[in-house]
């Protein structure tokens, strides 16, 4: 629960059994309400292709990345990257935002 980037577990089917604090922020949804829930309802488009990227990732065992449009509860939709890990169990998901981070220190750029 502590990790500070979004983690989720869940079945091969995408059905939610376990996410972190930051995963519920970047849903906009509180824990105990994502638990159950299919983590492809968020998915924006192309759900179908979603879920047989992750069913072959599921299947095979192996991890991957797939990038896809999140859209959280009440927000805007964003593009996401996921790092996605197959095992018995199912699926570990570590999301965090495709668009990179400015550095707050970083120089702007110059006009000559």
């Amino acid at each position: 629960d502590q990790m500070p980037q979004a983690y989720v577990v869940t079945e091969s089917s995408s059905v939610i059994t376990e996410v972190n604090r930051a995963a519920a922020q970047l849903f906009n949804v509180s824990q105990r309400f994502l638990v159950g829930k299919s983590l492809s309802v968020f998915v924006c488009e192309d759900r179908a292709q979603f879920l047989g990227d992750i069913g072959r990732l599921a299947a095979e065992q192996r991890s991957g990345e797939l990038t896809f449009k999140l859209r959280p509860r009440e927000r805007a939709p964003l593009d996401v990257v996921a790092t996605v890990v197959g095992d018995v169990s199912g699926l570990r998901w570590v999301i965090r935002s495709a668009v990179p981070i400015l550095a707050a220190d970083a120089a702007p750029p110059s006009s000559v």
